[in-house]
């Protein structure tokens, strides 16, 4: 809906603009105005979090991830995101002449979208200790 007096959008129509904007978008629109800024601000969980899955898996396809199925704070999992790729672009690359598997990484910068989608990928794996368990010899049959 339009604003009464100005002939601006509200709020929630800005939510509404703000689902179709990347990220990036999204946080420019969010200095243009009080209105996208209380939009941005209030951006619902699932918002947050198709904003993050885009942001670090471009290819991923929107209907591939039930959004109900992963929970979590998406605001904070994006403030830490952005704050852990800052200090990768200050960092050396990661890869090394001398090592194998380090090699093709030798021109990739630290904060290359090959690298922060290894760290988010890795960053969800459940801890080795809650899918392992010790068997002893009589277990086996």
């Amino acid at each position: 809906t339009w604003g009464r007096k100005s002939g601006m959008l509200t709020a929630d129509c800005w939510v509404v603009v703000l689902t179709f904007c990347s990220l990036k978008d999204a946080h420019h629109l969010s200095k243009v105005s009080k209105l996208t800024h209380e939009a941005f601000s209030n951006a619902s969980d699932s918002m947050w979090q198709s904003w993050l899955l885009s942001e670090v898996f471009p290819d991923l396809q929107a209907d591939s991830v039930r959004i109900g199925q992963l929970k979590g704070e998406w605001k904070n999992g994006a403030k830490r995101y952005f704050e852990l790729r800052e200090k990768l672009h200050h960092l050396p690359s990661p890869g090394c002449k001398y090592q194998k598997y380090l090699r093709f990484l030798r021109q990739q910068p630290a904060d290359s979208p090959l690298i922060l989608r290894t760290i988010a990928l890795l960053s969800v794996l459940p801890p080795l200790e809650d899918n392992f368990t010790t068997c002893g010899p009589d277990e086996y049959g």
